[in-house]
């Protein structure tokens, strides 16, 4: 096995070591919505910073793996406003980068979610 990279320094005059934040994937927010987040509109971080507002996936199935934190969805996906009739496979659903809707967010979701606050619009 590879040698395990030499742990952070720490010093008195640098800022402390701090874990990224871990953000939550498709499957992962899928699974805190109702109904196993279908129905949901899910938008990429990068299609908003891109210019891309009136894009995103409704998902109409999903399929977990066992670990909840993995598997397949599928969906229609509205891009720049067209929407089309036709479900596919929803693309790149493992990447960190994932919000809800803010209308899709149900009311009674537990305020200790961060990345769902993201969702709703908020910078952190």
């Amino acid at each position: 096995p590879p040698p395990k990279p030499p742990p952070p320094l720490e010093h008195p005059l640098l800022p402390p070591v701090r874990p990224n934040r871990k953000l939550k994937n498709l499957f992962d927010l899928a699974s805190l919505m109702p109904n196993r987040g279908i129905g949901t509109r899910f938008v990429r971080k990068s299609w908003d910073r891109n210019g891309y507002e009136d894009s995103h996936w409704t998902v109409t199935r999903i399929r977990f793996k066992p670990d909840g934190c993995h598997g397949k969805a599928w969906g229609k996906l509205t891009w720049r406003g067209a929407e089309p009739t036709w479900e596919k496979e929803v693309r790149s659903p493992l990447k960190r980068e994932w919000r809800c809707l803010p209308a899709d967010l149900p009311a009674d979701l537990p305020a200790a979610e961060a990345p769902l606050s993201e969702a709703a619009g908020t910078q952190q």
